[in-house]
């Protein structure tokens, strides 16, 4: 039986080793004859379906797959001259976890959560989405249809839920968020010091438009392995805020270290940027975190030295590009881009007002040139997420986010005081303060939909939802 076996064994053994040859031949082939892309490629499908079998066997292989995948997609964009669907496969992870959700009987803790007013809030917010395709100010209905692509976001939610229905879960998905921003951070921090890669330098070079928006007086406004400056920046300062929150938390003092560490690896890899918004959002982080934890004493003495830097920076005797730009941030009276960003919100208030419906989703801006040319919109940019979805979607939109925005923080800041577990009030801190800088970020950017900020800010939702029952009399 023994030798049976055996014999067997080699038999398939063989017949893997022929056909290892085989492929690994055709491939060299299509390589030298075709394209040097063809490798590359095979490779990229071959580890897509294997992580897409694994999904099967566990959801959460799907959604931390589709946030590292939203993460790194632009760097090989730019690695690889030709167009890969990598925004489709990050779309396909999630929408695979959540199918996996929808049929296997043990993941059921997502489904009592489906009546939270969080939950209902943000079935809303796209049911009238929808109900746009009734807008009759609207101009293309390619436009209309292509928005229904975000309908996914319901879905990430989803599998987002059941995943901030166990306490392991939500630290998990805090430690892959930080290595990833920490990650980026020092990929922003070696283009700073070491300068851009070749590929990179092509691609930037290879736009006009896009290279008079990174490069300000000659200075390149780092991007790390994400879509643009400004999603950096935005991204950077919303990791660095979670980070500093989660240092105060009941842990050893060298995971502090880590943590702070990061933080200010962060803001520093954020500064780089030159995305005065995420200054901005750094500060205002800050102050809410201070408001929520100023009975205690640490927290008096960390806003002291804070206070004293801030001060430092503004006004020390130094002076460098990055600072300049970032003491800019703070003095929006003097800086041009401000001003030209608070005239569009006064031109445009009458007309958002006229029109409660708004001029249909996805006509303005760059999706408007796409999806709708030769409306009146398409290209223009409104520079503010808020601006956009009040001329896209109206007054009556623009009420129905800031409203559910302003429950989440409700409920946050009530989750806060409620929670007796350290650990779990210091995780449901860093989501809030990071998700609160996101939303002031709105107001000159479109940060809610940035890559991968936008998996954050979903999940800050579910995490804030969920977090309240998995208090015990038992902290952990």
């Amino acid at each position: 039986m023994r030798a049976k076996f055996t014999g067997v064994g080699l038999k398939e053994s063989w017949l893997l080793l022929v056909l290892l040859a085989l492929v690994s031949i055709g491939i060299a082939f299509a390589v030298a004859k075709i394209n040097f892309l063809i490798g590359p490629i095979i490779i990229v499908l071959l580890i897509g379906l294997a992580l897409a079998s694994y999904i099967f066997t566990d959801y959460r292989v799907g959604f931390y797959g589709g946030l590292i995948l939203a993460s790194i997609m632009f760097y090989f964009e730019r690695l690889i001259p030709v167009s890969l669907p990598y925004g489709v496969l990050c779309d396909l992870a999630f929408l695979l976890a959540f199918i996996v959700l929808l049929f296997n009987p043990k993941y059921t803790h997502w489904k009592q959560y489906l009546t939270h007013p969080i939950t209902i809030g943000y079935i809303i917010t796209f049911l009238f989405q929808i109900f746009q395709a009734f807008n009759p100010n609207a101009v293309s209905l390619t436009a209309w249809l292509v928005s229904l692509r975000g309908l996914l976001l319901m879905l990430i939610m989803i599998v987002s839920l059941e995943l901030a229905s166990k306490a392991e879960n939500i630290k998990l998905l805090f430690k892959i968020w930080m290595l990833i921003a920490l990650a980026a951070a020092l990929y922003g921090i070696y283009q700073e010091f070491i300068g851009l890669p070749g590929f990179e330098m092509r691609w930037l070079t290879a736009d006009p438009l896009r290279y008079r928006l990174i490069v300000i007086f000659g200075n390149i406004r780092k991007f790390s392995f994400l879509s643009d400056p400004s999603s950096f920046g935005v991204f950077m300062a919303a990791s660095a805020l979670g980070a500093f929150a989660m240092g105060f938390a009941p842990v050893s003092l060298a995971k502090k270290l880590i943590l702070f560490g990061g933080a200010f690896v962060m803001s520093l890899s954020m500064l780089y940027s030159g995305t005065r918004t995420a200054y901005a959002m750094l500060a205002a982080g800050i102050v809410l975190f201070i408001l929520l934890t100023i009975r205690k004493k640490a927290t008096f003495i960390t806003a002291f030295l804070l206070v004293l830097g801030f001060l430092a920076i503004m006004f020390g005797p130094f002076y460098n590009p990055t600072i300049n730009r970032f003491r800019s941030a703070f003095k929006p009276s003097t800086d041009a881009s401000m001003e030209v960003r608070d005239v569009k919100r006064i031109d445009w208030q009458p007309l958002i007002r006229s029109h409660p419906m708004g001029y249909g989703i996805n006509t303005s801006g760059a999706t408007g040139a796409r999806y709708a040319p030769g409306q009146w919109l398409a290209g223009w940019d409104t520079d503010s997420g808020y601006l956009k979805v009040g001329i896209e979607q109206g007054w009556i939109g623009l009420t129905i986010l800031m409203v559910f925005l302003g429950m989440v923080m409700i409920y946050g800041i009530g989750n806060h005081f409620a929670l007796n577990s350290p650990m779990l009030q210091s995780l449901n801190l860093a989501f809030l303060v990071s998700f609160f800088s996101v939303t002031v970020a709105a107001f000159t950017q479109h940060a809610l939909l940035y890559k991968p900020v936008y998996i954050l800010v979903i999940s800050t939702y579910s995490v804030v939802i969920c977090i309240r029952n998995l208090d015990k009399p038992n902290p952990i």
